[in-house]
């Protein structure tokens, strides 16, 4: 009376969103065909019109489904739809998920699995290798940690499997031994005492069956061993499923045997006997173990493998224009990261580049942050078989591609170089991406602590823009300058860029995102215009930016929006004096940055919420956060005053703990860091810092006029509030 659907993951689908449950969102559909005659249709019944677009294009595998809608809202109505489809299937059966290699999902399918579970009306059964303990705790209320069998529970598997034909004790002592108390190792090790020299072994008459059929030394040896009985066709079969790796579509063995075999039928059959593939039920075919399928892989020589993955190509392409031809798709659509993987390794490294690069496109479509990240890192490793100059092109236009993604894993600093031959001409991509480049170096410049350089960055930008002007790219270029401008002590010229960018915005063009992925830039300059706001004592004009904000991201269900709002919400609250408000705001943001691991905003997210948390006492809840925000690392990358934020929090930390010395020394290590990043208003936050803690151990501290100076006349009002209090 339970119905299993299985959730299977691949090595070749991690980059490739949601690309471990299509065909398991084509199986529950055909569950649901003795319960209702058309299940799309009763499906789409309780869909909206996005969520029925969306669902055709997933069951036939079309990634071009509402191509018209933003890259987020896609990722959240194709997350929907696929929640929706399964909880409709559980109502008509008793359904159990069974997601397997959980160590090779994809982000977004992770995340279906994830709502699933919190539903609580699916059970869920999920195995993966150690490394995937962090993913299964998400979907699993309970975790079991397998070690290898005991001895008595090996014993106990070799029993049964010789339970016909039972074998002495000190047999099954040297299976054990070898096996290690691997299952596979058991299974295959004892199953060989049933092959027919095993046998004979076993009934010859005072006959030691392990030296008449000695085991091999190594699972491996004994795998390789047993695949090379296969006879010819056979044999090329195997190494040609081997190819296209540990599960692929039964239209993809059936294709395959044709193009390989003399009797694709009889291959097949051998392939099943000798326990070498077998099949899911689902129109999969697998090995019968990814270890079965390594030492197949393992076993052809290099030419061999080159020819068999450009033969498992040129199918998968032949496959997917007929498909496309007919109007139909499905299983046999393979997805750009499995063709650009055979590509690869059939050494046609230009074409592996143009796959890789529709992949990209395809990510960034579902904003699929971290299969960017793995296609990028794909890419730039292909690259390295090309010439020099085709090579550098590559990565240059690559690094465009995924910066705006890369910045949120605070992965930016890894483009630099191939962004900087763009923006210096070295790389020629045309004029309006070199625009973009030398944006995106006064960037990467801002963030890696050197404002004065990004500031020649993006006066060469400004001055393209000047000559060919661009509401794209001249929105991301005030935003930038804001940054610039706030580092450098100019906080009004700061506050002017973000005006100035949103007066040009006004047209309806507030939710427009210009082709970035993760950010809308409007909320973005809201968000950090109220932030400067704060620091110069314009609240209630911070307040209608923070509503602007956050408004705008509700609208658009955008989640790094939502992020950004909340903590510049937040961070008003907080300045304020309204910590009890704050709180909750600044909790929610940070579990959202932990949630999208928006890890560029992480060393702020944690700051403010720790920060917020000192003043209301609960210095043991502050002090987790941020010991697990050092732990993590992400401030070292990120050279802004988001790190300045942090020392600050935790020399407050120790200075609300009695702990002078610390306090000392962490303040003076966020001077230090104001410093080093040419950051002259978190400076002059670092000097009123270290004047609190000088004046709270009792120790004369640098509370003098010239510096109460130029807190006024930069306008900080916070600080300028700071210091009366230290001179009362």
């Amino acid at each position: 009376g339970t119905t299993f659907a299985a959730v299977r993951g691949n090595a070749l689908l991690a980059a490739v969103p949601f690309g471990c449950l299509g065909g398991t969102l084509r199986h529950l559909i055909d569950l649901l065909h003795p319960f209702t005659p058309d299940p799309a249709a009763a499906a789409a019944a309780q869909l909206s019109a996005n969520e029925t677009a969306c669902l055709e294009g997933l069951t036939s595998n079309e990634p071009g489904w509402l191509a018209h809608l933003p890259p987020g809202d896609r990722s959240r109505i194709a997350a929907g739809t696929m929640v929706r489809i399964v909880e409709l299937a559980a109502a008509h059966m008793r359904l159990v998920l069974l997601v397997d290699d959980a160590h090779y999902l994809d982000s977004e399918t992770l995340t279906v699995l994830a709502t699933i579970a919190r539903g609580g009306r699916i059970a869920m059964i999920v195995a993966g290798r150690p490394e995937a303990a962090p993913r299964i705790e998400g979907m699993c209320t309970t975790l079991l940690r397998l070690d290898s069998l005991s001895q008595s529970a090996a014993r106990t598997l070799v029993s049964l499997i010789h339970r016909l034909a039972p074998i002495d004790d000190s047999v099954i002592d040297h299976v054990i031994e070898r096996a290690a108390g691997l299952p596979l190792a058991l299974q295959e090790f004892a199953v060989i005492l049933h092959s027919e020299s095993g046998a004979a072994a076993v009934a010859a008459d005072n006959t030691d069956p392990m030296s008449a059929a000695p085991l091999p030394a190594r699972l491996d040896s004994l795998l390789a061993a047993r695949l090379a009985t296969l006879d010819a066709d056979a044999g090329k079969l195997c190494q040609f499923c081997a190819a296209l790796g540990p599960a692929f579509p039964m239209n993809r063995l059936q294709r395959g045997a044709a193009l390989v075999c003399r009797n694709p039928s009889a291959a097949v059959s051998r392939l099943i006997d000798a326990r070498v593939i077998e099949f899911s039920g689902t129109g999969q075919a697998r090995f019968t173990h990814q270890l079965v399928q390594e030492a197949a892989y393992r076993a052809m020589a290099r030419r061999r493998r080159t020819a068999m993955h450009a033969s498992a190509l040129d199918m998968l392409k032949q496959a997917k224009a007929e498909a496309a031809a007919r109007g139909t798709a499905g299983d046999e659509m393979a997805s750009h990261a499995e063709l650009a993987n055979h590509a690869e390794k059939a050494g046609l490294y230009t074409e592996a580049m143009g796959h890789l690069w529709e992949a990209c496109v395809e990510a960034l479509s579902l904003a699929a942050i971290d299969s960017v990240r793995q296609l990028h890192e794909r890419a730039c490793a292909v690259a390295a078989y090309l010439p020099a100059t085709q090579a550098a092109f590559e990565r240059a236009r690559f690094a465009l591609l995924a910066a705006d993604t890369l910045q949120q894993l605070s992965l930016e600093q890894v483009l630099r170089d191939d962004i900087q031959a763009v923006a210096e001409g070295r790389v020629d991509l045309g004029s309006s991406l070199r625009t973009v480049a030398r944006i995106n170096m006064a960037l990467l410049d801002w963030i890696d602590g050197a404002p004065v350089r990004g500031r020649a960055w993006l006066t060469q930008a400004e001055t393209d823009l000047d000559a060919h002007d661009s509401l794209p790219r001249r929105t991301y270029a005030d935003l930038v300058a804001a940054y610039l401008a706030f580092s450098m002590g100019d906080p009004t010229e700061a506050v002017t860029r973000i005006e100035r960018l949103g007066n040009r915005l006004a047209d309806g063009l507030r939710g427009e995102t210009f082709g970035a992925v993760v950010v809308i830039p409007h909320v973005l300059a809201r968000a950090f215009g109220a932030w400067y706001l704060v620091d110069l004592g314009q609240t209630a004009k911070a307040r209608v930016w923070v509503a602007e904000a956050l408004n705008l991201s509700r609208r658009y269900g955008h989640a790094y929006s939502r992020m950004l709002a909340q903590l510049a919400q937040g961070y008003l609250h907080y300045r304020g004096g309204n910590c009890d408000r704050a709180l909750p705001i600044l909790r929610r943001a940070y579990a959202d940055c932990l949630h999208h691991n928006f890890v560029g905003f992480e060393p702020a997210c944690a700051s403010w919420l720790a920060l917020c948390l000192i003043e209301l006492g609960l210095l043991d809840e502050a002090a987790s956060i941020l010991s697990q925000s050092v732990e993590r690392g992400n401030f070292r990358k990120v050279r802004t005053s988001a790190t300045y934020y942090l020392h600050e929090a935790r020399a407050r930390l120790s200075l609300a703990k009695g702990e002078a010395v610390e306090a000392t020394k962490l303040a003076a290590l966020a001077l230090g860091h104001a410093r080093d990043c040419e950051d002259v208003v978190h400076e002059l936050h670092a000097r009123v810092l270290c004047a609190e803690v000088s004046v709270r151990v009792g120790v004369a501290g640098d509370v003098d006029e010239a510096l109460y100076s130029r807190v006024t006349e930069l306008g900080l009002v916070v600080l300028q509030r700071r210091m009366e209090t230290l001179w009362q």
